[in-house]
């Protein structure tokens, strides 16, 4: 197989799915060679119907307004804002929007589930401002409107091998997926994490089992104790430990052993007031465990701290459909509920100060 740093690629199927509903999936074959062909031939395909002049502008607003958005995004999650030049956001939309070219879409990552094999659409970059009309097996796969025609393109990409190539996609696939797509339901945050612990380039090894049990088992002492902020950081060290691919490992016990030291350093963070890194945890571990009682209740516990009611009372809710007769939940249920009507009754009051 070929490194993604030298992609010379051997022949390999691939599949062409147009936006007419009519026309057949049809299965194409790539003779080999170098990959910069099989992506110049792409965009080629896609450069051929230009946008009009109206079109040209509307996707340089699209993108501007796209820039605008990601900075707010980073500066919300704590970034420092960087300062950005409008004539060469401009220039840079322009020469896009001229040249054309390909987006790619991911459909299946390339992970340990899937032996780290990837499925990906490559769809017009300025499809929606060409007005092309919709292609319903493509936006299927996806799970997100794609307009005008696809390629449907498979690789094998496992990083700490630094092993990449090109690989069948035949049509039989393709039809498969778009009877079965993939489920995109998950968790944004458990996502997230996937997709970051595929990327891991460090195997993990027993010695970091070993290592994560013992630190869990010091955290656990502190927690006895009431030491809460030495158990918090023994759980943090051991979860830093566990940071890398599985494939070495148990990934049954290394994932169970994740989700008890989130589970335990959320714990220790509401009794720090850290809330929102309480909440954190908890979300991990519901990602991959959505009726894990302790969870749901510690992150209804952070939510009424941070005064976001209605999650809490969801989360709240769900804990109780799981054990019904728990007074604590119970107890905590009725909090929220006072909490709430609490705030109802300032702002009300705060609305009548207001136009009195």
């Amino acid at each position: 197989m070929a490194t993604a740093q030298d992609p010379i690629v051997k022949p390999f199927k691939y599949c062409f799915i147009p936006c007419e509903d009519g026309e057949p999936v049809t299965e194409k074959l790539f003779e080999g060679k170098d990959d910069k062909e099989l992506r110049d031939g792409i965009a080629a395909y896609f450069s051929k119907e230009k946008l009009t002049v109206g079109q040209v502008e509307d996707f340089k607003e699209g993108m501007q307004e796209q820039i605008k958005q990601n900075q707010q995004k980073s500066l919300n999650q704590g970034a420092s804002p960087q300062e950005t030049d409008p004539t060469q956001q401009a220039a840079l939309a322009q020469a896009m929007a001229s040249q054309g070219g390909f987006e790619i879409v991911p459909v299946i990552f390339p992970d340990v589930t899937t032996e780290y094999k990837g499925v990906s659409l490559y769809i017009d970059q300025v499809g929606r401002f060409k007005n092309l009309p919709l292609n319903n097996r493509a936006s299927k796969l996806s799970q997100r409107d794609i307009r005008g025609d696809a390629f449907v393109i498979a690789s094998y990409d496992d990083p700490v091998q630094d092993d990449w190539a090109r690989i069948d996609c035949p049509k039989e696939t393709v039809d498969h997926i778009i009877q079965n797509p993939p489920q995109k339901s998950q968790d944004p945050t458990a996502r997230a994490a996937a997709m970051q612990a595929s990327m891991q380039t460090t195997l993990l090894s027993e010695e970091n089992m070993c290592k994560a049990r013992s630190l869990k088992e010091a955290g656990n002492e502190f927690a006895k104790t009431d030491r809460p902020e030495d158990a918090e950081i023994k759980y943090s060290e051991a979860l830093k430990e566990l940071q890398g691919r599985q494939d070495a490992v148990d990934q049954k016990e290394c994932n169970s052993l994740i989700l008890t030291l989130h589970s335990n350093r959320a714990q220790m963070n509401l009794k720090l007031k850290k809330y929102k890194e309480a909440v954190a945890d908890c979300t991990a571990v519901l990602s991959s465990d959505s009726s894990n009682i302790k969870a749901l209740f510690r992150r209804s516990q952070g939510y009424l701290q941070t005064s976001e009611f209605n999650a809490a009372l969801a989360d709240i809710d769900a804990a109780l459909a799981i054990q019904p007769s728990d007074k604590q939940f119970a107890n905590h249920k009725a909090t929220i509920e006072a909490s709430m009507a609490k705030q109802k009754k300032n702002e009300k009051a705060m609305y009548k100060k207001m136009f009195s």
